[in-house]
């Protein structure tokens, strides 16, 4: 306290000085100026009317500070006398408290810091990696006979004597991920990632009925600079950013097969951002190798076109332009893809698709975003009915299979933690190509869809940023090109724990 004391006198002495510096100079300027005639004495006047009022302010503000003084003095005074008369026991045992609970605070942060030390991922490298993944449980309720009944997404025909109806429940949904952060490079930053799932294959038995085996999902590994980015990965196309929301569908995209083009797929891709006005305009480049749908058998005197003999790298282009940030966020993109299948006896078929993709906040509390494309011969990518090409019995030639589809979504925020997404959309082939297979290839009930229809409402409650529940209906219409339908009601129950 006398430190303070002493500080706010030099302070005032120091304000005195210049007081009495800028009077000295300022009476010798009015000596000065007093011989320069009237005009000058009234400014001088002016001048010496503005000082005094200064100093006056400048009194009134040292008054001010010297009753602080004082009062800080006499409660020194007050604090030592009652320590000297012991009546200060009181306060110095809350400090005493004080210290003992900051010293526990201390120690109990010490020892989550070593737990957190001791349970880390480690790598053979000196980056850090990062474990991250959601532990899911899904169940389903399926009215009719669907393709699978732990993730519906064809409606069947119903079988004679047989239950069609199902109840499922699994948690081979379940995902790990893994994150690694790597050195800079080339003036870019590095990493890598990949995710994986439980939901490759099951075995059954007697205690084991939904045993699943690990599949790799995702996969990145990236430079990224300020305004470019390279990227080898496997995931969605390059013409398809966009993906509805679905805690329930994990192991398959929530629209796939109904107008989404999701299939996740080996790529490079070279991106470029700038700005350009009041948003940020993208291209980007990729190669990709697509993956084969289900075969088309033919016991015809022609060869079996079980699998192509060879299909060259696939290519992307993507052009966008987006608006805002974060939750705000608009934008609008168009996309190209080509590829040149080749197939026995050099058959070939030349598969393309051109997309349009949109995304747009509409407020704080609602998104509408979706997707639209039209393409040849783009079952790898999950377009059209799981085919790329038709085998015709009048030109004994294989044509590439013409698709259409897309998907649309309305998402709504009634508070932070729960939100409600309403999606539909369509995955079509051309029915009249598909009534000209020859119909010794129809073996299954993929053979002849033509069209495949799927709307869902669901609802997603998040209590805690790593707790999730989820309540989805969904109704599936899947009809042949002989324009027979089927139809099914799925619903679908889901908790997640994310770490």
């Amino acid at each position: 306290m006398s430190k303070s004391c002493f500080g706010s006198n030099a302070c005032v002495m120091s304000v005195w000085f210049v007081l009495a510096t800028s009077i000295t100079a300022t009476c010798a300027c009015a000596q000065q100026m007093t011989a320069a005639g009237p005009a000058a004495n009234n400014v001088l006047e002016t001048r010496l009317d503005k000082l005094l009022d200064a100093i006056e302010s400048v009194q009134q503000q040292i008054a001010v500070s010297q009753k602080q003084i004082d009062a800080l003095s006499l409660e020194v005074r007050d604090v030592r006398a009652q320590l000297g008369n012991g009546d200060g026991s009181a306060r110095a045992a809350e400090l005493n408290q004080a210290i003992a609970q900051l010293q526990e605070e201390s120690e109990i942060q010490q020892a989550e810091i070593k737990q957190h030390d001791q349970s880390k991922v480690e790598s053979g490298s000196k980056y850090p990696l990062k474990l991250s993944g959601m532990i899911l449980f899904s169940s389903f309720m399926n009215s009719a006979a669907v393709n699978d009944v732990d993730q519906p997404v064809i409606a069947l025909a119903q079988t004679a004597n047989a239950t069609n109806r199902s109840f499922s429940a699994t948690m081979q949904q379940s995902i790990v991920g893994i994150e690694a952060t790597g050195p800079h490079i080339w003036g870019a930053h590095s990493g890598g990632d990949l995710s994986m799932d439980f939901f490759s294959e099951q075995s059954t038995s007697a205690y084991a009925p939904a045993e699943g085996i690990a599949r790799l999902r995702t996969a990145h590994a990236y430079l990224d600079w300020r305004h470019a980015s390279l990227t080898a990965l496997l995931d969605t196309p390059v013409v398809s950013p966009l993906q509805p929301t679905s805690l329930a569908y994990q192991a398959v995209a929530p629209l796939g097969w109904s107008g989404n083009l999701w299939v996740w797929t080996p790529q490079f891709i070279f991106k470029s951002d700038h700005p350009l006005g009041r948003g940020e305009a993208a291209i980007e480049l990729g190669l990709a190798a697509p993956a084969v749908p289900g075969n088309l058998q033919s016991t015809t005197a022609q060869p079996t076109l079980a699998s192509q003999e060879k299909r060259q790298l696939a290519y992307e282009a993507r052009v966008s332009y987006t608006l805002g940030e974060g939750a705000h966020k608009s934008s609008l993109g168009a996309s190209g893809y080509y590829n040149r299948q080749r197939y026995p006896y050099g058959q070939t078929v030349n598969a393309w698709a051109g997309t349009l993709d949109w995304h747009a906040s509409l407020g704080r509390r609602a998104e509408l975003s979706g997707e639209f494309y039209r393409g040849r011969g783009i079952g790898g990518l999950g377009g059209g009915t799981y085919r790329d090409y038709y085998y015709d019995i009048d030109s004994r030639h294989i044509e590439g299979l013409d698709a259409v589809g897309g998907w649309a979504q309305i998402k709504l925020r009634a508070t932070r933690t729960l939100e409600a997404n309403l999606a539909g959309g369509t995955g079509q082939s051309f029915a009249s190509e598909l009534r000209s297979v020859d119909p010794n290839t129809i073996g299954d009930s993929y053979s002849t869809l033509a069209r495949n229809n799927t709307l869902f409402i669901n609802v997603i409650y998040r209590p805690k940023a790593y707790l999730l529940f989820s309540a989805e209906y969904r109704d599936l219409l899947s009809a042949a090109a002989t324009n027979a339908s089927n139809k099914a009601q799925v619903v679908g129950l889901a908790a997640g724990y994310m770490f």
